[in-house]
């Protein structure tokens, strides 16, 4: 019964997401345009930047270290590791940030430096609301982190057409928008953190044990720096195409194709979303600190479980695009959007392959070893490159979609192969 209703509210947190972020595609394609949606993308790859390198590896080991502290009765030291971590990320993210804009400014122009700068501020506060979003998750309390996913797509919107209506229809105009939405979801976050029965007495708990205290900060800065490695591979694999047709094509050939990757990437994120929040929570906790056989095999079995669900599921999805995907592109967007919806299932494809070799790369990650992935991620990411560049060349947007497929089918194929050679490792 208790599982029942933390399913019902994860799935109500992605339907509600699902929904903002689909009317968020149409208000905005509309309202900025195929080229001001290109610049809009090109200042969301930035952030998308900073929380690969930064805010995702620590969202990751916020999710993987809390059951582990728990059970080590350490949750104060998890804690006190967690704001330190976060308090370094702003500094280098600050540091690194003036160093840009000011050149940016003086050499390209006000314009790409408030993009910039746009994305850098949304970059923080998404990280920060991210770390206490998988901090909710963790706890499994599931109503608060739902609620907050859902509100946090809808007060984007609203903040970012607003914006865009008061001073100018600008890309940087609706990063801003998106700032302001987030930072108020985090502030909520906050809020119930605080009133939290585990979470909000323990908060601000001074950490006795030092040599503990110090045991899971290394733990965690590892585990966060293994994810960072990653990063730079990330980069490429989910920002590349966009660069690739901003220096191939131009800005309005970036709007088109990030807005059709955004459709197809929507039930996919909500799908995987409905995973990550509910499943994986409670494959870590069954996974705990990986010293008994048990937790082992019943950590494996519930994820090979899961596999096999998705598999289905996201291969029903490649088959809804590739029947309708003209009849969506065009229902979410525009015209002008709707005459290259053929590369809808083609990205479908690409991404539903992607996601699962992600999850099969849990096996690792419960037994401490992410960086058994560094390879994969590195081959998916040159051979992508590569192909990317020269089908862009050949075949425009469908082009760079099919690149995509091409490159996450190998990166699956060795992730499979890293399995294996874990299972060999005694």
């Amino acid at each position: 019964m208790h599982s029942g209703k933390e399913i019902s509210w994860v799935v109500f947190g992605q339907s509600v997401a699902l929904l903002g972020g689909f009317i968020t595609i149409k208000c905005l394609t509309r309202v900025l345009g195929p080229e001001g949606y290109g610049h809009l993308a090109l200042g969301l790859s930035i952030s998308g930047f900073i929380n690969l390198f930064l805010y995702g590896p620590i969202g990751q080991s916020v999710l993987r270290y809390f059951s582990f502290s728990r059970e080590n009765q350490n949750l104060p030291g998890y804690f006190q590791s967690l704001k330190k971590i976060h308090v370094s990320a702003f500094l280098i993210i600050f540091s690194l940030a003036v160093m840009v804009i000011v050149p940016v400014f003086y050499f390209v122009g006000l314009e790409w430096a408030l993009l910039i700068g746009a994305s850098a501020i949304y970059a923080v506060i998404a990280g920060i609301n991210l770390s206490f979003q998988s901090l909710q998750n963790a706890a499994r309390q599931r109503k608060i982190a739902a609620l907050h996913q859902g509100v946090d797509v809808w007060l984007r919107l609203i903040f970012a057409i607003f914006l865009i209506c008061l001073f100018e229809n600008k890309g940087y105009f609706s990063l801003f928008g998106f700032a302001i939405g987030t930072m108020f979801t985090t502030l909520s976050q906050v809020y119930f953190l605080t009133k939290n029965k585990l979470i909000g007495t323990i908060w601000n708990k001074k950490a006795l044990r030092k040599n503990k205290n110090q045991e899971i900060h290394k733990k965690m800065v590892f585990y966060i720096l293994s994810f960072t490695y990653w990063a730079g591979f990330g980069v490429i694999n989910n920002f590349g195409d966009r660069w690739i047709l901003q220096f191939l094509y131009g800005p309005k050939e970036v709007g088109i194709y990030s807005g059709i990757s955004q459709i197809a990437n929507a039930p996919i994120l909500f799908f995987i979303g409905i995973i990550s929040q509910f499943i994986t929570p409670i494959i870590f906790e069954t996974a705990g600190t990986m010293t008994k056989a048990a937790q082992a095999k019943s950590s494996n079995r519930l994820l090979q479980q899961t596999i096999v669900i998705s598999t289905i599921v996201l291969f029903g999805f490649t088959l809804i695009a590739y029947f309708a995907g003209k009849i969506i592109v065009q229902l979410l967007t525009t015209s002008i959007f709707s005459q290259y919806s053929a590369i809808l299932w083609v990205i479908v494809l690409g991404l539903s392959i992607f996601n699962i070799a992600q999850l099969l790369t849990m096996k690792g990650l419960n037994s401490h070893r992410p960086e058994i992935y560094i390879l994969p991620k590195g081959v998916q990411a040159f051979s992508f490159l590569i192909l990317a560049y020269f089908l862009a060349r050949r075949f425009s947007l469908m082009g760079v979609a099919t690149a995509s497929a091409i490159s996450y089918l190998i990166y699956l194929a060795m992730v499979i192969r890293a399995n294996k050679r874990l299972n060999e490792i005694p």
